[in-house]
């Protein structure tokens, strides 16, 4: 049984709880915050934030992500990527650069 960082052997949401109250709004580099929050929870999941020259494709395969980015790889050709890795849903997070005169929404 795969345990969940909530401490819930039921969860539902697997790796998906912030390890703050506030989120992201509480994102640090300041290692000794880091280390503390893994040395209270050390299955914590990592996220890092997107924008200024970094972008993450979430490739959902329960929602046909790697045929849409099939699709568009033909339309396109292939994206470069960063580097990759993979998701508890069965799925991976792609990371590319942009060059960050391009304003980036999400769908």
């Amino acid at each position: 049984m795969v345990s969940c960082s909530c401490g819930h052997a039921d969860c539902e949401d697997i790796g998906k709880h912030p390890a703050c109250a506030h989120g992201f709004r509480d994102a640090t580099t300041d290692a000794a915050i880091i280390r503390g929050w893994f040395r209270a929870r050390p299955n914590l999941n990592i996220a890092i934030a997107t924008g200024g020259g970094l972008l993450v494709i979430d490739i959902d395969p329960r929602n046909g992500g790697g045929a849409t980015l099939a699709e568009l790889e033909r339309k396109h050709g292939p994206f470069e990527r960063e580097g990759g890795v993979a998701t508890g849903g069965g799925g991976i997070h792609l990371y590319y650069r942009y060059p960050t005169e391009f304003a980036i929404r999400s769908l």
